[in-house]
């Protein structure tokens, strides 16, 4: 059912522009692009949605954890990763539920819209062989156990249209180009689907297991960081092999979870680097040319202490060269020039942030591991605003439609704030 959320304590929000008292007949199709094709939207994870007439404000609970969320033609999208798992859609206006599809496993995939089909992917973050995970020379582990899965819904019923089980998770959100889905995960391959069928095209086997690097297209080149060896890789899809690999020497963590941002054929992402036992882990940003794979710049965010289980970075964004970008491990959000790792300022959060962060006009938003979002100036990094959502915001983005600002917070559901 669906409630408003309460009026307490939203300092964040000037003032609320409550719509859709009661479910409307139909979702508004004007609300929202007709293709939602990568992760955050954007190949800059800038997750805004220019021209969307949009200014709601509503709150539904979600029990099943919800992590990625996509808008497509009035529809929000968004999957699962508690029990029951699944793929749900709701009216993007009204926050009323059109239809949930249980899956067997977890959804942590951004869910994809293209012509009348949704697509996701299924699986976990355990590993089949999890003694060796501690050996950084380790190689050929697998992540992801039990039903690991790509899969096609109907957009319209949420039936299940296709799926190609796999070996390894899909973690990572596809990307989808002229009716082809490119999907990387725990199995270590690199995946062409025809979108429309589920017939498997090609693959390409990689070094490395990717956790949650959704991968970035620029041209013909697939880019994605992988684990175990700790690499950032880019695979030609034309001509089915790999263009180019660049180790990141000392990383222990963060290049496989970290969603790279692109902008002017610079790549950019980040990684957890140091030594296994949670002391002394600094989170590095590095910037990469697109076309060659040579490092232009690195940059360390911070030095603090945490522990493996916990090596999530946070996928950066680029707006108007700028990178807007967090370390969690010092709980601190930076803006650098996206030219040579310039620092222009870091601010700090009361709680470490490995979500990426949404930048339009002079406001930056971004939500904390325990559920603050955060409204700052992005020319200063000046805290305007903090609002308590109450759950926990992780590895993902919030979405701006209009005046809107959607957020799928894992422990409290999916919120739809008025802004300024």
């Amino acid at each position: 059912m669906t409630r408003r959320a309460p009026l307490a304590g939203l300092s964040l929000v000037a003032l609320l522009a409550l719509a859709g008292c009661g479910a409307a007949p139909a979702p508004d199709r004007a609300l929202g692009p007709a293709l939602w094709t990568r992760f955050a939207a954007t190949p800059a994870n800038d997750a805004v949605l220019a021209g969307s007439p949009l200014a709601v404000h509503w709150h539904q609970s979600l029990s099943a954890g919800p992590d990625m969320l996509s808008l497509s033609r009035g529809v929000l999208y968004v999957g699962g990763i508690n029990p029951p798992y699944g793929v749900y859609a709701y009216d993007a206006r009204t926050g009323s539920r059109l239809w949930a599809t249980p899956l067997p496993n977890q959804v942590m995939t951004t869910p994809l819209y293209a012509h009348g089909l949704i697509f996701v992917g299924t699986g976990n973050n355990q590993w089949t062989d999890p003694a060796r995970t501690f050996d950084l020379t380790a190689t050929g582990l697998v992540r992801g156990t039990g039903n690991s899965a790509l899969v096609a819904l109907s957009a319209r019923t949420g039936r299940v249209r296709w799926q190609i089980a796999t070996r390894g998770e899909n973690m990572p959100t596809p990307v989808y180009h002229h009716g082809v889905l490119y999907a990387v995960g725990g199995g270590g391959h690199v995946r062409a689907v025809d979108a429309g069928t589920g017939r498997v095209l090609w693959t390409y086997p990689v070094p490395s297991y990717v956790s949650m690097s959704s991968p970035t297209l620029v041209g013909n080149l697939l880019i994605f960081g992988g684990a175990h060896p700790y690499a950032v890789y880019a695979v030609n899809i034309r001509t089915h092999r790999l263009a180019w690999s660049t180790p990141v020497p000392q990383a222990i963590g963060g290049v496989d979870d970290c969603s790279p941002a692109v902008s002017g054929g610079v790549v950019v992402t980040e990684a957890s680097v140091g030594r296994w036992g949670g002391h002394h882990v600094s989170d590095e940003l590095i910037a990469l040319r697109a076309a060659t794979g040579q490092i232009l710049w690195r940059h360390t965010l911070g030095t603090g202490t945490t522990m493996p289980q916990n090596m999530e970075t946070a996928p950066p964004v680029i707006r108007s060269g700028v990178v807007y970008a967090s370390a969690p491990v010092t709980a601190r959000t930076w803006a650098l020039r996206l030219s040579d790792g310039q620092p222009l300022w870091n601010t700090a959060t009361r709680a470490p942030v490995k979500s990426a962060p949404v930048v339009h006009g002079k406001a930056l938003y971004l939500a904390d591991v325990k559920g603050r979002l955060y409204r700052m100036d992005a020319a200063t990094g000046r805290i305007a605003s903090v609002q308590s959502l109450g759950g926990l915001v992780a590895n993902n983005y919030p979405v701006l439609a209009g005046r809107t600002l959607f957020v799928a917070d894992r422990g409290t559901g999916l919120w739809a704030l008025a802004v300024p």
